[in-house]
């Protein structure tokens, strides 16, 4: 079932209403049928949410060959949506959908992490260049750019954090932008560290009153139950293990043989020992115990399609600062749609298992075993090759994710 926490819900039609003829339904079910998808009823009953929300936005009509937005008063814009839920539940899915069916030309789809990388960095050089008002200019600018934002797997890590998002949020949603959100947690809930809640709670009231707060309630993890590509994740870190990243290098870089590489990352190197075209062969350490981040990892996605990542350790509470850019690190990775091979000391559910961030790594393994999957390799062949056909996997997960992340 789906919760319901602020007093702006919208109405729940039942499913006799709601059905394959409405644009989300009939996207959804058509994914069922096709065996893509199985089909489950928590999703469905958020989906209707997203369906009300996208004909509050503009015309429902499948056949026109153009939607558009409905004129209307900035008081009338309709609240946003908030949906959390577990890892591997189907959000990003649902959001998909969503998008693909929005009828507002300026919309756009970002992560999370991406969206605060850009937003730093233009405030950065808004107040370079001796603005005043830097978080107000970028609202603007965002606002010009899209009236619809959905924001992917939406997070807090530190207060700081927290403040920045309560202040440019509070900015987008006085300029009338419609923001959908996915996290795996309840505003309430966002920042764990126990300091400073009550600075927190004004970017949870902020969220409440501008959108529906709703939980996926299924107990699925979709990703866990994708049939597995054979020697992606490579575990326990024995004397074998050498010989098959060595292969794999091998094998995915043609036998072309290791050149070191330097990425000029915002004027500071990310030195490189083990490339080859676009394949990149770095331990773990190279790029999780030094203080790298988000913009580091970006870059690294987009020159290599291909990461081969050697030694993965199981991570300790002291180490959360690794696993902190673990995660960062799978999310790009994972959103820039990049083939990765592992090994690790342990499997991917038990490398950080306690310690501060325990609850976020849970994501990051739900999206290890996903990447390890038939259906996310066929996904990538599709992107370049695509007459391919998909596997039926007909495990209850989307098969050929339809809508990229850019």
């Amino acid at each position: 079932m789906s919760r319901y926490f602020t007093d702006n819900t919208l109405p729940v039609q039942d499913d006799k209403a709601f059905h394959a003829g409405t644009a989300l339904g009939h996207s959804y079910m058509s994914l069922v049928a096709e065996n893509r998808i199985a089909f489950d009823p928590c999703q469905w009953q958020v989906l209707q949410h997203l369906q009300h929300l996208l004909e509050a936005l503009g015309e429902d009509q499948p056949n026109a060959k153009r939607w558009t937005l409905r004129p209307a008063k900035a008081a009338a814009k309709p609240p946003g949506l908030y949906i959390f839920g577990t890892v591997g539940c189907g959000k990003s899915l649902l959001m998909d959908l969503f998008y693909a069916a929005c009828p507002v030309v300026c919309k756009r789809r970002v992560h999370c992490a991406a969206f605060m990388l850009e937003a730093h960095q233009h405030t950065h050089q808004f107040r370079h260049q001796g603005e005043k008002d830097a978080l107000g200019l970028l609202a603007e600018k965002i606002r010009a750019s899209c009236r619809v934002l959905c924001l992917d797997e939406f997070q807090v890590t530190d207060i700081a954090d927290a403040l920045f998002l309560e202040r440019l949020l509070a900015r987008l949603f006085a300029l009338g932008v419609v923001v959908v959100i996915t996290s795996n947690r309840h505003p309430q809930a966002l920042y764990q560290s126990g300091l400073q809640q009550k600075r927190l709670q004004c970017l949870a009231d902020l969220l409440s009153g501008h959108a529906t707060i709703i939980e996926l309630d299924t107990k699925n993890d979709y990703r866990a139950a994708l049939d597995r590509q054979q020697d992606a994740y490579y575990y326990p870190l024995d004397e074998q293990e050498p010989g098959f990243i060595a292969k794999k290098f091998q094998e995915f870089s043609g036998g072309r043989g290791m050149q070191p590489q330097v990425l000029e990352v915002y004027r500071h190197p990310l030195k490189l020992s083990a490339t080859a075209g676009a394949v990149v062969l770095v331990q773990f350490a190279e790029l999780c115990a030094k203080p790298l981040g988000s913009v580091d990892y970006i870059a690294l996605a987009q020159r290599f399609t291909c990461v081969i990542l050697q030694g993965i350790p199981k991570l300790t509470a002291d180490q959360r600062n690794e696993a902190k850019r673990f995660v960062t690190l799978i999310d790009v990775l994972y959103e820039h749609q990049t083939r990765l091979i592992c090994s690790a000391e342990t499997a991917p559910h038990l490398l950080y298992e306690s310690g501060d961030g325990a609850f976020e790594f849970r994501r990051a393994a739900s999206r290890l075993l996903e990447m390890q999957s038939h259906s996310y390799w066929w996904r990538l062949d599709a992107a370049a090759c695509p007459k391919t056909e998909p596997s039926r996997s007909g495990n209850g997960f989307i098969v050929a994710r339809p809508f990229g992340i850019k």
